[in-house]
C-alpha cells in the first residue's frame, strides 16, 4: 500500500529563523482529509489552493513536501521532483524533504542523485532507520555490498527491532543464498507488517529449504490478503511442481501470468504448448 509521512495540520514547523508557524487553512484541512481517503487528485488541487492562499507563508514548505509526494503517487514524478526541489530551496536542511526527494529520484532511475540526498540526510540525522534502509537497497543494486553492509550494521545498533533492519537483513541473506537464516528476520517483519510481499518472500525461503508445509501456509496467508498477487501464484506453482502436481502447477502459472507475471518466469511450470504460446506473445 502506498504510504508516506502525513504532516499534521497542527504541526509547529521549526523554520530557519527559529519562528514557528501553525498551518490552519480550510483548504489544507480538506486536503489532508482527502489524503486520508487516498483521493490524490483532489488532495493535489486543495493543497495548491492552500499554498496560493498564503504565498509568502514559510510554512508552505510543509504543504509543498506533501504535494510533491501526492504527485509521485499520481505517477507525475517529474512534476513531483520540481515541487520537492522548490520545497528544498526553502528549507535545504529538512530531512523529510530530502527523504521524499530521494524517493522520487529513485523512481525516476536517478539513483546517484538519490544516494546524494540520502547521504546528506543521514549526515544531518544519522539515527533515522528508514533512509538508511533505503540507501542500503540502492547500494545493493549498484553492487556496493560493503557499503550496504555498513548500513545494515548501523541498523543493528540504532534500530535493532525495526521493520527496516529485519527487512534489510532478510533481503541480504536471501541474496547470499542463506535462506534458513533469512526466515527469522521475515518472521519479525510479518509480525510488524503482515503484508503479502513479506509472506511471499518468506514462502520463497521455505521453498528453497524444502519446508513445503510452511511455504504452503505462507502462500495461503498472502493470497488471503491479496488474491491477485502474481508472485504468490508463481510460488504456489513451484510448490505444486515439488509435490508432483503438474496440472495444478500449470494452472497457477497461468494465474500468475493473468495477474501480470512475466511469462518467461512462469515458463518452467507450463506445458510445451503453453510455453510456445507465451513465447510468441513476448516476441
Amino acid at each position: 500500500m502506498k504510504k508516506f509521512i502525513l504532516i499534521s495540520l497542527l504541526l509547529l514547523a521549526a523554520l530557519t529563523s527559529g519562528a514557528q508557524v501553525l498551518v490552519t487553512s480550510l483548504e489544507a484541512d480538506s486536503a489532508f482529509a482527502a489524503i486520508d481517503r487516498q483521493e490524490w487528485d483532489r488532495a493535489d488541487s486543495l493543497l495548491v489552493l492552500a499554498i496560493n492562499a498564503r504565498p509568502n507563508d514559510p510554512a508552505n514548505v510543509l504543504l509543498l513536501s506533501n504535494l510533491g509526494m501526492i504527485r509521485h503517487y499520481r505517477g507525475l514524478d517529474s512534476l513531483a521532483l520540481a515541487t520537492l526541489d522548490h520545497a528544498r530551496n526553502i528549507s535545504p536542511r529538512s530531512t523529510v524533504i530530502l527523504a521524499n526527494r530521494a524517493t522520487v529520484l529513485t523512481a525516476l532511475g536517478r539513483s546517484d542523485e538519490a544516494l546524494r540526498d540520502y547521504n546528506t540526510l543521514l549526515s544531518l540525522d544519522p539515527s533515522q532507520p528508514r533512509p538508511r534502509y533505503q540507501r542500503a537497497l540502492l547500494l545493493l543494486r549498484k553492487g556496493l555490498t560493503d557499503e550496504a553492509q555498513a548500513d545494515a550494521a548501523a541498523l543493528d545498533t540504532i534500530a535493532p527491532d525495526s521493520q527496516e533492519r529485519h527487512t534489510l537483513r532478510a533481503a541480504m541473506l536471501s541474496a547470499e543464498g542463506a535462506f534458513e537464516e533469512a526466515i527469522p528476520h521475515y518472521t519479525e517483519v510479518i509480525k510488524l507488517c503482515p503484508q503479502p510481499e513479506f509472506y511471499s518472500a518468506r514462502a520463497l525461503c521455505y521453498l528453497m529449504t524444502d519446508n513445503l508445509p510452511e511455504a504452503a501456509e505462507d502462500i495461503s496467508q498472502g493470497l488471503a490478503l491479496d488474491p491477485t498477487d502474481p508472485e504468490l501464484y508463481l510460488y504456489r506453482a513451484a510448490l505444486n511442481k515439488m509435490r508432483y502436481r503438474p496440472d495444478d502447477a500449470e494452472a497457477d502459472a497461468r494465474r500468475a501470468i493473468a495477474y501480470g507475471m512475466d511469462p518467461r518466469r512462469a515458463a518452467p511450470f507450463l506445458s510445451t504448448d503453453q510455453k510456445t504460446s507465451s513465447s510468441s506473445r513476448n516476441k
